[in-house]
């Protein structure tokens, strides 16, 4: 007889009984977080009838009879050597897996408190059951410890999830995150490296192609980020453009600005982000008149889009209008103060009325809150980008890698 995921005797695969089976195993497994939570709780009554609802929807559940026998133990019941027994047909190594499910509760129970201990209980679990039941727990834990680590302590979460790609190096959400940690502390390379690696096990994360892209532009790998759809030969229809607008960037910092005007004309959007990008592509490749009128287009649709603001007021700065592009500049970095990208393009307006001392202090400003991302800042506004290096190697700093 065939399994519901196999094709039967006729050729065909029995798509009926397929759905049933993700069913009653989503639901068994539904059942069987919340037996463990109850028990985690010392609700055993809670514990029992929720292991039973998981059997009930999955009877081949090994691990929801073996809590189960756990919690009939505990309350005394007779029944909980006849249901070890079933627990142990079904898997015999079923009490290594349990006893590494506890350790990985008890590790989600410290995540927050004590990050350090509950990753060592998670190294125990792991080596309790490396290939079993209980991998996709510890991975889950290990995720949901890691995610709020990465901008509270990103070092804790670096050891976390190294530790993690140790021991599971193939689980892409377990590199997805590690290449998110590196991203963070600025270690691009890495972080390329780990999305590049999850993207290969599990190819349709569009999510994560993004980030790809963020981060291969923040690193000034322009021409990868130009044929990142080698990731996904196929992306869905409405992603296209949204690849554009990453694809378009990197052609401005190649000093390709006519290329990235004609990339996303040839998937028109009118989203905000789409003609704040077209915008500035036009001011890349020269064509000021196009970009005022692109640019006042998106500001009509979303008047406080910081992007959008600060690169109207570089339209204006480049007209010679110097006035009007620091009222601009200023609007943007009133519209989003953390936005060090609006401060780095005022400080461009400034060295261009000659106001130096303040542009040197905006310039100061934009170091003390990025220090690689600068070279990509230049590279975005190719026209400026000469004298602008030319003003930070005056403060005396290394810019480039």
């Amino acid at each position: 007889m065939s399994t519901p995921t196999e094709p039967n005797s006729a050729g065909a695969i029995d798509v009926a009984a397929w759905r049933e089976r993700i069913r009653s195993d989503t639901l068994s497994n539904y059942h069987f977080v919340m037996g463990r939570s109850f028990r985690r709780l010392g609700d055993t009554e809670q514990a029992i009838q929720a292991f039973r609802r998981a059997i009930d929807a999955n009877p081949e559940h090994a691990l929801a009879y073996g809590l189960l026998a756990d919690c009939l133990r505990a309350a005394r019941r007779p029944e909980a050597d006849d249901i070890h027994c079933t627990a142990l047909s079904l898997e015999p190594r079923y009490a290594a897996a349990a006893a590494a499910i506890d350790l990985a509760d008890q590790a989600s129970h410290l995540q927050h408190r004590d990050p350090g201990s509950a990753l060592a209980l998670l190294e125990r679990a792991y080596a309790l059951d490396p290939a079993g039941d209980a991998r996709s727990i510890v991975v889950d834990v290990l995720l949901q410890m890691a995610d709020p680590l990465t901008h509270s302590d990103p070092a804790t979460a670096l050891l976390t999830l190294e530790k993690g790609a140790l021991m599971f190096p193939d689980n892409p959400g377990i590199l997805a995150q590690l290449g998110r940690a590196y991203d963070v502390t600025e270690r691009w390379d890495e972080a390329i490296h780990c999305f590049e690696a999850s993207l290969r096990i599990a190819p349709g994360q569009m999510s994560l192609l993004f980030r790809l892209a963020t981060t291969l532009n923040e690193a000034c790998r322009f021409e990868e980020t130009i044929t990142i759809d080698r990731h996904v030969p196929t992306p869905p229809p409405p992603e296209i453009a949204s690849l554009h607008l990453y694809q378009a960037m990197a052609l401005i910092g190649l000093n390709r600005g006519g290329e990235a005007v004609r990339l996303l004309q040839s998937s028109p959007s009118q989203s905000t982000s789409a003609l704040a990008t077209l915008g500035l592509a036009h001011l890349a490749a020269g064509e000021i008149d196009q970009a005022e009128d692109t640019l006042t287009r998106a500001m009509k649709i979303e008047a406080q889009h910081p992007a959008i603001l600060g690169w109207l007021g570089l339209t204006q700065q480049r007209r010679g209008h110097f006035e009007q592009a620091l009222d601009l500049h200023n609007r943007a970095i009133k519209a989003a103060p953390s936005l060090i990208m609006s401060r780095f393009d005022r400080a461009l307006t400034l060295e261009a009325m000659n106001r130096r001392t303040e542009a040197l202090e905006e310039h100061r400003h934009v170091l003390s809150h990025v220090r690689r991302g600068l070279e990509y800042y230049i590279r975005t506004r190719p026209w400026a980008a000469a004298g602008t290096l030319r003003t930070y190697q005056d403060l005396g700093l290394a810019l480039m890698r």
